[in-house]
């Protein structure tokens, strides 16, 4: 692969500052949100058990004897890492003549040139925060029964969407998408909608909607942005569900990520290679997903 420069005019001098204009991405959120809450195994090459638990309690009237009641179920179910990469071959001479070639470094080493150059910093940078959207998108929307080449980003795990496919979808009513949302919070179980990791997760166009609908009825405030108007659960806008009208309500703590973080499975290179001309790139990472528990989610379109 090279640098396709057809939609560039030669140029011999270009003024300062020359940043390459690139489109924000987010981060992988939802990612960071379970990390940092702790609902994530690491060292994972390829599958993991999680282990699960239910039992109950039944009070008796103290007496004579005593009668057992009551059973505690153990059980399991695996996460599934997939180890992912992007490689690119990249020739850098197609530059020379155009305005992105004042961008390489000047030096007698065309290789410290090329790395040390602006245009590869910001290269490196805008790959990394893709990266981070894909992996966004993947948690949530994979399925590894799509084919074909543009779904090559989605269909190496099955994402939160396609684990909870099974769990009957709520029906929700009301005039606005803040009366819907109260609506799916409502239909939580009661032991969840209240814990602190109760979180509904939306994409970054509904929650737009939710808030424009807040301002409509001049409950526009802080307190309604970050949490759902009138309720204790949390929001958690993500453009890893762009282009949906489905949400999902559940506790953070019934999400668990799973990734091997090695450092023969992690990290990014960009070398010179003297056999052909070109500078390689290898981006290497792994993720997986698991809903441990489907049918505490709840889940509704809006």
């Amino acid at each position: 692969m090279a640098f396709d420069v057809t939609g560039l005019s030669d140029q011999v001098k270009l003024l300062e500052p020359y940043n390459i204009a690139t489109k924000a991405v987010s981060e992988a959120k939802i990612a960071q949100a379970l990390i940092s809450s702790g609902n994530f195994q690491a060292g994972v090459k390829n599958r993991a058990p999680i282990l699960k638990m239910a039992t109950d309690v039944v009070f008796q009237s103290q007496g004579c004897g005593r009668t057992a009641i009551g059973d505690t179920q153990l059980s399991e179910k695996f996460i599934d890492v997939a180890r992912l990469a992007v490689y690119k071959d990249i020739c850098y001479e197609v530059l020379e003549g155009t305005y992105y070639g004042q961008l390489l470094a000047k030096g007698d080493n065309p290789e410290e040139s090329v790395l040390d150059s602006a245009i590869t910093k910001q290269i490196i940078d805008k790959e990394v925060s893709l990266v981070n959207e894909a992996v966004e998108r993947i948690i949530f929307l994979g399925d590894k029964s799509l084919t074909g080449s543009t779904n090559s980003n989605l269909n190496k795990i099955d994402g939160i969407k396609k684990q909870v496919a099974s769990v009957s979808a709520t029906t929700v009513s009301g005039a606005t998408i803040v009366e819907k949302l109260q609506a799916l919070y409502m239909a939580m179980p009661e032991v969840d909608r209240l814990k602190e990791d109760a979180y509904i997760f939306l994409s970054e166009t509904v929650y737009e909607e939710y808030k424009l609908a807040l301002w409509g009825k001049d409950r526009y405030s802080q307190d309604g942005v970050d949490k759902l108007a009138a309720t204790a659960i949390k929001l958690f806008p993500t453009s890893g569900l762009n282009g949906q009208r489905e949400v999902y309500a559940t506790r953070l703590s019934n999400l668990q990520l799973a990734f091997d973080g090695s450092a023969e499975s992690t990290g990014f290179d960009l070398w010179y290679s003297k056999d052909d001309n070109i500078f390689k790139e290898n981006t290497f990472f792994s993720v997986g997903v698991s809903v441990i528990y489907p049918e505490d989610v709840r889940k509704a379109t809006v």
